[in-house]
């Protein structure tokens, strides 16, 4: 403990605590969905000739046990929302949803997307991308950085389910 007055930043956390809870993280629930789904996500990347970006046009393909993994992923990090699923039609509509400059018309309905909608599906788009990212960084985790990896996978759980149904 440092000499500081209200100091909780001065503290110093045993090397061996820690690694010894990062050692009972690894056993988790929480840590095997993870590890899962990463590696689901390398056999997906096999599945189809691009990674997941930005600036990715289209998410075409079987992509809802994915998804469904996903889902469940948000749910063991306890994120709250009000979805009962996670269907591809949610994810893919956002990775082309993009403004219309022109009217567009299927089946006699005009169909548009507005710059509202485009920059929502932006965002969502980004979010899906970070989490895509983040969750091969599991691996990369050790008994200093892991509680951080995992604020940060919760944060970006939250946001995505949260921008998805406000």
């Amino acid at each position: 403990m440092s000499g500081k007055k209200g100091g909780g930043k001065g503290k110093k956390v045993d090397p061996e605590v820690q690694k010894k809870q990062f050692e009972d993280w690894k056993a988790t629930d929480e840590y095997l969905k993870w590890v899962k789904l990463s590696e689901r996500k390398n056999e997906l990347k096999k599945d189809y000739p691009h990674d997941v970006t930005e600036t990715t046009e289209d998410l075409t393909g079987d992509w809802q046990d994915f998804e469904d993994k996903l889902f469940d992923f948000c749910k063991t990090f306890k994120v709250k929302t009000k979805l009962k699923e996670l269907k591809h039609e949610f994810l893919r509509s956002f990775f082309f949803a993009k403004e219309d400059k022109d009217e567009k018309w299927f089946d006699g309905i005009q169909c548009v997307v507005t710059k509202e909608h485009a920059d929502r599906s932006r965002h969502l788009r980004n979010k899906f991308v970070e989490i895509w990212r983040g969750l091969d960084e599991v691996f990369d985790y050790d008994a200093t950085t892991y509680l951080a990896g995992k604020k940060k996978m919760t944060k970006d759980l939250s946001e995505f389910l949260k921008i998805i149904l406000p």
